[in-house]
C-alpha cells in the first residue's frame, strides 16, 4: 500500500477539488490529463534516470545554504539561534533545512526491482 499512497493522495486531492467546485462543466479532462502527466514524467526524470543527480546536487547546495542561515543567525541571536529540540523560538530556514532532503538519497525512496 506505501507504493500507492502518492496515487492515493492525488486522487484525494482531485476528487475534493472536484466536489468544492462552483463550475464542474469548465473542468476539462484534457487539462488534467497533460498535468498528470508532465507530473508522472517529471517524476520519472528525477527518480530513475540518471539527470536526478543535478536534483540530488541542489539540494546539497540548498542545504549547505541554510547551514550558511543557521551559523548567521546563531551569531546574531546566540542563543535562539540555535536549534534544539525543544520547543521555543524556531526560524523559517531551520524548518526548510529539517525538511529539504534530496528524494534520491532518502532510503525510504529506494525500490528493489
Amino acid at each position: 500500500m506505501g507504493r500507492f499512497t502518492g496515487i492515493l493522495g492525488a486522487l484525494v486531492i482531485l476528487a475534493v477539488a472536484y466536489l468544492f467546485s462552483t463550475n464542474r462543466r469548465a473542468i476539462r479532462p484534457s487539462v488534467l490529463f497533460w498535468g498528470l502527466s508532465l507530473q508522472l514524467g517529471f517524476a520519472f526524470l528525477v527518480l530513475k534516470t540518471p539527470f536526478g543527480w543535478v536534483f540530488d546536487q541542489a539540494s546539497k547546495a540548498v542545504n549547505a545554504m541554510l547551514g550558511y542561515a543557521e551559523a548567521g543567525s546563531n551569531f546574531v541571536f546566540g542563543p535562539l539561534g540555535i536549534k534544539t529540540g525543544q520547543l521555543g523560538v524556531v526560524f523559517a530556514f531551520q524548518v526548510l533545512r529539517s525538511s529539504s532532503s534530496s528524494p534520491r538519497s532518502s532510503p525510504s525512496c529506494t525500490t528493489s526491482a
